[in-house]
């Protein structure tokens, strides 16, 4: 959507800014699901707001340039979403190993409470 909806921007720059978009939303993710729902719903609505608001922006010979151009860069459309899969791993290990440490951590608070009243005799 984003591809054709710019005039200025090269390819690879949409490219770039898709993949920082879809990388903020799924980081907001881990952090709060809501945030990353509200931000996910509301950027489609932004862009298409654009369009509406200057009727002219939208230009059908430039959307088939950009369409075939598209092939070229097929290459960096992989690298992107590889990026975004290894992103997703490292997310999802990091939110494993937090989750690890905070039940740890309550098995230990059960543990002290259990025998705290015991070392008071």
């Amino acid at each position: 959507m984003l591809l054709f909806l710019t005039r200025t921007l090269e390819i690879i720059e949409v490219l770039t800014a898709s993949f920082a978009i879809i990388a903020a939303i799924r980081i907001a993710a881990y952090y709060n699901e809501d945030l990353s729902k509200d931000v996910a719903k509301m950027l489609p609505f932004a862009l298409l707001g654009v369009t509406l608001v200057e009727p002219s922006y939208f230009v059908f010979g430039d959307v088939i340039d950009k369409i075939y151009s598209m092939p070229e860069f097929f290459t960096v459309c992989i690298q992107f979403i590889l990026l975004i899969v290894l992103m997703e791993w490292i997310l999802r290990i990091t939110l494993t190993i937090r989750t690890e440490l905070k039940n740890i951590n309550k098995k230990n608070k059960k543990i002290e409470q259990h025998y705290e009243p015991n070392l008071n005799i």
